[in-house]
């Protein structure tokens, strides 16, 4: 139980790293634009 929950966590923990890198490599150009 304890197992699925922390590989649970750990599996979300890597989906929003993920996510946070894709947003922040989509939101790039805009910054970099209005810099």
């Amino acid at each position: 139980m304890w197992h699925a929950w922390h590989f649970r966590f750990a599996l979300g923990s890597v989906i929003k790293s993920l996510c946070g890198s894709f947003c922040i490599a989509c939101l790039h150009p805009l910054t970099r634009r209005y810099a």
